[in-house]
């Protein structure tokens, strides 16, 4: 198991929009979180046609256990339909030097944007200097994380 090491940045619709439009890939996005405890997150996910189960360390900060295994996608659906909660976005992947994953949240955290960049090394995330169209980062904002917002919802804010 190795951790996910990213970087989380808000962004307004305006800055939002701009980066959109350099998009060359979009990913449909579907979560769900089965359960939560004080040091574990289990989550089901589909992303397009492709079912995944995640177990992710539940801590702050830009670095992550996370242990993540495709499962089928039958099974990701009756899993996904047990969630009472779920979060719905669209991923638009942006090819840079690095990759920003620019996620459009919908349904209940409509109006929210947020870019991810994932990196190899926290030294690589720690040196990286974000450009002034990204947004102010969230890394540390615990409110940012898709496990608070299924719960608390963008638009009740």
């Amino acid at each position: 198991m190795k951790p996910e090491i990213e970087r989380k940045f808000l962004l307004t619709p305006e800055q939002a929009l701009i980066l959109k439009a350099e998009a060359t890939q979009r990913q449909k996005i579907r979560q769900g979180y089965l359960a939560e405890g004080n040091h574990v997150i289990l989550r089901v996910r589909i992303l397009d046609e492709t079912a995944y189960l995640t177990i992710k360390e539940k801590t702050k900060g830009s670095s992550r256990l996370e242990l993540e295994t495709p499962i089928k996608l039958s099974d990701g659906q009756k899993l996904l339909a047990l969630c009472s909660n779920q979060i719905d976005k669209t991923r638009h992947l942006i090819r840079r030097d690095y990759l920003i994953e620019l996620d459009e949240f919908h349904g209940n955290n409509d109006g929210l944007w947020l870019a991810e960049i994932e990196f190899d090394s926290v030294e690589a995330s720690e040196d990286f200097k974000p450009p002034i169209g990204l947004g102010k980062e969230v890394t540390e904002d615990y409110r940012y994380y898709n496990s608070y917002l299924v719960n608390h919802p963008y638009l009740n804010w």
